[in-house]
């Protein structure tokens, strides 16, 4: 039987979360910064493509944050397959919700970007950054679910960890292919994409690895055919409330945003 972390003090829980969403941040700062090397279109770029790749990141925290809840109420109830199911029922719906998602980015780029009113002369730019970063949104969703589920069980500093070799690997990435590092091509923004996408794959293995090695929570086949309804019920009546404040908010921006374009 999985075990939560040991006696989780208030710090020692918090600590890991703060990190972690420091990191988050840090990454799209992390990329503007490199993409202003190219051209200040290239940034104005940037900025409105991401704000579609954030808003779909605030769809999957409704699961997030209502699984996170739930799983730590069974563990705390002694109910070590209600959190299971919990947990793998938030990873299904994610998934589920990425892919879906993803196809819609992806298939709907010109259209997004039409509707935040984005100057023709900026598309070359944002649409294959949208393309390519949208197509992997599917595993942020995993990422999401699967973190929130760490830090339910108390093991906040593993999601940390994998968040941080995120960030370095994007980093990293971004070096070699934006300027062309260790004699790789100069892709541009396209790389900037590209290594963003890279650093997904490797955190969604890691985090993978960590779920299985701390819980024993294992996404099977068979539960994608079969969702428990009312568990789902109760991670959304828990996550829709908590991240629909964080979306209407997005939305207002994003709204503000497409004005002044």
């Amino acid at each position: 039987m999985s075990k939560p972390a040991v006696n989780p003090t208030l710090l020692r829980l918090a600590l890991p979360l703060f990190v972690e969403n420091a990191m988050h941040v840090l990454t799209s700062t992390i990329d503007v910064l490199m993409v202003s090397t190219i051209s200040d279109d290239a940034v104005a770029a940037l900025g409105i493509a991401h704000q579609y790749i954030v808003l779909g990141v605030m769809f999957f925290s409704f699961v997030g944050i209502g699984s996170s809840v739930v799983v730590t109420h069974s563990i705390g109830g002694q109910d070590e397959q209600g959190a299971r199911e919990t947990a793998r029922t938030a990873m299904v719906v994610n998934l589920v919700l990425g892919f879906i998602l993803s196809l819609l980015l992806v298939a709907t780029t010109r259209q997004l970007l039409h509707l935040m009113q984005m100057p023709p002369a900026l598309f070359d730019y944002a649409q294959p950054y949208l393309i390519i970063v949208g197509a992997t949104l599917w595993l942020e969703a995993h990422n999401v679910a699967v973190g929130s589920v760490l830090r339910a069980y108390g093991h906040t500093a593993d999601a940390m960890w994998v968040t941080l070799v995120q960030n370095i690997l994007n980093a990293v990435g971004n070096d070699i292919l934006l300027f062309g590092l260790f004699g790789a091509p100069k892709m541009g923004i396209v790389g900037v994409a590209l290594a963003t996408a890279g650093s997904r794959v490797v955190a969604a293995i890691l985090l993978a690895y960590f779920l299985k090695r701390r819980t024993g929570v294992r996404l099977r086949l068979r539960d994608f055919t079969r969702v428990p309804v009312p568990r789902l019920k109760r991670i959304l009546r828990i996550g829709l409330p908590s991240a629909g404040e964080h979306l209407s908010w997005w939305l207002a921006f994003m709204t503000v945003t497409s004005f002044p374009a």
